[in-house]
């Protein structure tokens, strides 16, 4: 089985990548940026940066190279104006460039140590959404504890059962795989979460803030109404004692809002974030301001998908 899913993932990729090549180095790229007659704002969502060369490990989709993103920021620096983001939600705001934002989510050990120096080197600015209550935790996350090697991540039944069964819940979702005795695999520090004084670090730097991941990073959407708003109430404590003065905003855990969407503006929360859904249209500001759409950015993406996801 192992076999067959390698071959399957080599035939995917190389499909993936003429398509990308065909794409990129014709002059589709320039025709399709042409006809984008009203630029909205790319929010790229990423995870974490790890050293290179390292062994792939956990849920490689989040571990970033940090030669790859290295060479993502020399691509936006080029081309794209970086701003906070805070400031793409001014639905007054017309950008007249391609423009983009930079998130973190989960603040892993790995994207302060490593990507953040990177971006305070060129001066960019970004935001990490922080799980608040797993920082300084040398417990790893479950989905990189649970991670199959053959498939490079979390097997789907197994994420759709820890997610909608399990909410989410890391101590949860550990526990249980635990009882069954299921193969959990070793983390590295870089992939563990940040502790406090490594975040305050890295936001001491003009232009690095944070946001709430939430307290524990369940999935909102199972949670009772009660539930949802201890997450955001803790979270959003803790951002108003240790945060750097911009407004609060939330990443929803997996990407996943709550049932009641509206919920966090009520906990003071200015706006919120999925984890996927293309570029913000300056509209989404008012229409959408708790399902702000980002742009993922997954380990393994080549130059040209790159490109093309931007």
């Amino acid at each position: 089985m192992s076999v067959l899913r390698r071959s399957s993932s080599i035939l995917r990729k190389t499909a993936r990548e003429a398509a990308e090549r065909f794409v990129v180095d014709t002059r589709i790229l320039k025709i399709l940026r042409r006809v984008r007659r009203h630029p909205g704002v790319a929010i790229l969502a990423y995870h974490n940066i790890v050293p290179d060369g390292v062994p792939r490990t956990g849920d490689q989709s989040l571990h970033l190279p940090l030669a790859d993103f290295v060479t993502q920021l020399d691509i936006l620096q080029e081309a794209y104006r970086v701003v906070p983001l805070e400031s793409v939600l001014n639905s007054e705001w017309r950008p007249q460039q391609p423009t983009v934002a930079i998130t973190f989510d989960d603040a892993y050990r790995g994207a302060l140590e490593f990507g953040i120096p990177e971006l305070v080197l060129r001066g960019l600015p970004a935001t990490i959404f922080v799980v608040t209550e797993a920082l300084g935790s040398e417990t790893a996350f479950w989905w990189d504890r649970l991670a199959s090697p053959d498939v490079g991540g979390v097997e789907a039944p197994l994420r759709k059962y820890a997610l909608e069964q399990l909410r989410g819940e890391n101590d949860r979702v550990l526990a249980w795989a635990k009882a069954r005795r299921l193969p959990l695999s070793s983390v590295p520090d870089w992939a563990l979460p940040a502790d406090v004084s490594e975040l305050r670090r890295a936001t001491a730097h003009v232009g690095i803030d944070m946001g709430s991941h939430t307290a524990t990073h369940a999935n909102l959407s199972t949670l009772s109404d009660r539930q949802v708003r201890a997450e955001l109430e803790r979270s959003a404590e803790w951002l108003a004692r240790h945060g750097t003065g911009a407004p609060k905003l939330l990443s929803y855990p997996y990407g996943i809002p709550p049932r009641d969407v509206h919920a966090s503006s009520l906990y003071g929360y200015a706006g919120a974030f999925k984890v996927d859904g293309g570029p913000m249209a300056r509209r989404q500001v008012k229409s959408e301001r708790y399902l702000l759409p980002r742009i993922n950015i997954p380990s393994g993406i080549t130059r040209r998908g790159f490109l093309l996801r931007i």
